[in-house]
């Protein structure tokens, strides 16, 4: 978990950036089963690392469903989850 100074919009931006594990490992502990993930923003992050600038990146996210396979690598991610039945009812931090 980090603050990342970017560009949103054009304008100056804080965003909090937390990695994939430990999103996963705070569902878990909450007694949350993750059953599926589904990565998006594939094409765009790649380019984003290859240096390539956010406004110039952008479109290549049209390209994120041929890249389904490489999830992995994408930058954002939806996590569905069902909440089991021994952990229904508790809460921790």
């Amino acid at each position: 978990m980090a603050p990342l100074r970017t560009i949103n919009n054009g304008q100056p931006d804080m965003v909090w950036v937390y990695s994939r594990a430990f999103v996963r490992r705070a569902i878990t502990r909450n007694g949350i089963a993750i059953e599926r993930e589904h990565g998006f923003h594939i094409a765009s992050a790649g380019l984003l690392r290859l240096g390539v600038s956010q406004q110039a990146a952008a479109p290549a996210a049209k390209l994120d469903r041929l890249l389904r396979p490489f999830s992995f690598f994408a930058d954002d991610a939806i996590l569905i989850g069902r909440k089991s039945e021994e952990g229904a009812g508790e809460v921790s931090d």
